[in-house]
């Protein structure tokens, strides 16, 4: 039997109850002290972090940049970290502003909200970059976008791990200072 093309959207994302991010979570609980270290998607040796663009107005070339605790990596910043009717909010942007409504809006996402914002995250990223998930090499940026779209268990970790980055990053970002 061949698989006959569908559009993405027509498809159900299945999808466990998932818990709320940003009430009592610190990344040290999930066992993690930068959000690389929670990351799903990571390159594999050899290749380039995808991006490379997001340095910070009035900043420093190569100056770092941090979000709470946690050093970003520069491609990071212009990705979205919720998407709006009026266009996406980047990490670059709340951090500029940081709003607590922001977290309230992630935890609000339906699936098919979460599955959007997974997306439109791995935008930009060059298609044919090798990367490992969950530990597993020999996987590319195109693959993870595919496994996002049709929403298999793979596509579906990949969804939840990028709730939990983001929901992590937008609690870093409102802790208040030590």
């Amino acid at each position: 039997m061949t698989r006959q093309p569908h559009d993405p959207q027509d498809l159900p994302i299945p999808q466990p109850p998932l818990p709320r991010v940003g009430e009592g979570e610190q990344p040290e609980a999930l066992g993690a002290t930068e959000p690389e270290a929670l990351g799903a998607i990571e390159p594999e040796a050899g290749q380039p972090a995808a991006g490379g663009r997001g340095a910070v107005q009035g900043a420093p070339a190569g100056a770092p940049v941090f979000c709470g605790r946690w050093k970003l990596k520069p491609f990071e910043l212009p990705r979205p970290v919720l998407l709006r009717p009026a266009g996406p909010l980047t990490l670059h942007d709340f951090l500029a502003r940081p709003d607590p409504a922001v977290l309230d809006e992630l935890n609000a996402l339906d699936a098919e909200g979460l599955q959007a914002l997974a997306l439109a995250r791995l935008v930009g990223a060059p298609p044919d970059m090798r990367l490992s998930l969950f530990g597993e090499p020999g996987h590319t940026i195109r693959d993870v976008v595919r496994h996002v779209q049709d929403g298999t268990p793979l596509g579906v970790r990949v969804i939840e791990a990028e709730r939990k980055l983001v929901g992590l990053l937008l609690t870093e970002a409102l802790r208040p200072p030590d």
